[in-house]
């Protein structure tokens, strides 16, 4: 199948009414309560193998179907807290985030989302991603400096690992904000 035909299909796909109603679904409020109670569920009950194969899913469907990309960020945003304390690295040996015990299951789906997502900016030239304004840019700069200047008088307690922590904070919100947001 070449390339033009590959975006037919999607395009072609994406017009159905099924698709159409599951893209209003996903971009709307109810989805996000659905999503938020789901995290609630694995925060709480340590279900984090059997919610992440979902979030692959719905991750992979709205990157190849979805108009917009908007409905990962609530996504996104709220896996910072699906971590369950059964299931945290630091309190529990057995914890589904080592290697011997699940963690090649989580880098699976990770992995897939990042090749549906390249296949979404690869299909459709970028269209949609570097081609709007950015309006929040100069204030992303004063939150960049605030987090990096955040905990400087705190005496010796602050460290390179605080600051690398900080970055990684920053990058990832950034990213959400450029990448998915006009």
């Amino acid at each position: 199948m070449t390339k033009s035909e590959q975006k037919m299909l999607i395009r072609k796909s994406a017009d159905k009414p099924f698709f159409k109603a599951a893209d209003a679904f996903f971009g709307s409020k109810y989805f996000i309560a659905l999503f938020a109670f789901a995290t609630l569920c694995c925060n709480v009950f340590g279900l984090e193998l059997y919610f992440y194969p979902a979030v692959c899913v719905i991750g992979v469907w709205l990157c190849l179907f979805s108009k917009d990309l908007r409905a990962l960020i609530p996504m996104v945003l709220l896996l910072y807290v699906s971590l369950s304390l059964q299931n945290e690295p630091s309190k529990n040996s057995t914890s589904v985030f080592y290697p011997e015990n699940g963690l090649w299951v989580i880098v699976v789906f990770a992995a897939t989302l990042i090749v549906a997502l390249l296949t979404r900016v690869f299909l459709r030239h970028g269209k949609g991603f570097f081609t709007y304004k950015r309006g929040l840019l100069s204030g992303f700069g004063v939150f960049a400096v605030g987090l990096c200047l955040s905990g400087l008088g705190v005496g010796g307690n602050f460290t390179l690992q605080n600051f690398r922590y900080l970055g990684l904070l920053f990058i990832s919100l950034f990213g959400l904000y450029y990448f998915l947001l006009p």
